[in-house]
């Protein structure tokens, strides 16, 4: 029977992490050690100083646009900007991340680039609760930046006026307003 060999036995002199992640990978099932061999292809290039990447970044001319969202960044060096057309822009978009991850920046960002566009768009504020309440800090954006649309989703079924332009809407109601 020919032995598998784990993606972290080069590793293991290198970094003690990669002698438990040798380790668990020995231990796992065929399909569980696809996230591992991710994992040991990125420890391979930072300590091997590699060149080769999972996904290969994307060429200046291929990323930029005039809707200019950031910069790409691979490894330590500055490729260019992130930019979208307004052919790529897609009906709805969403933002997620873990908090300090630059949503909030990246979304306002967008914002801007489509009111110099004059692209329609929509705000959506989740609120948890049956009684959602918005701060000064919503109000002043929605003045500052003018969306067509402005919804808050809460917890509750019904559809209500909270204030000038912004309703309020349960979450299967916004997926129908969304979709449609």
């Amino acid at each position: 029977m020919r032995r598998i060999e784990s993606p972290f036995a080069d590793l293991v002199a290198v970094d003690k992490r990669a002698r438990r992640l040798d380790l668990v990978w020995r231990q796992a099932r065929p399909e569980e050690r696809v996230e591992l061999d991710i994992v040991a292809e990125v420890m391979r290039s930072r300590f091997t100083h590699s060149r080769s990447a999972l996904l290969s970044p994307p060429t200046r001319d291929e990323a930029d646009g005039p809707l200019r969202l950031g910069r790409i960044h691979h490894g330590r060096q500055e490729l260019g900007y992130l930019g979208l057309h307004k052919h790529e822009l897609m009906q709805d978009a969403l933002f997620t991340g873990r908090s300090g991850s630059g949503k909030s920046t990246a979304c306002l960002n967008l914002m801007i680039k489509l009111i110099d566009q004059d692209v329609p768009w929509t705000v959506i504020e989740i609120k948890q609760g049956l009684s959602p309440k918005l701060g000064r800090g919503f109000y002043s954006a929605l003045e500052d930046l003018e969306p067509d649309r402005a919804f808050v989703v809460y917890a509750g079924r019904e559809r209500y006026p909270l204030a000038d332009s912004v309703e309020a809407i349960g979450l299967a109601e916004i997926c129908s307003e969304l979709t449609s």
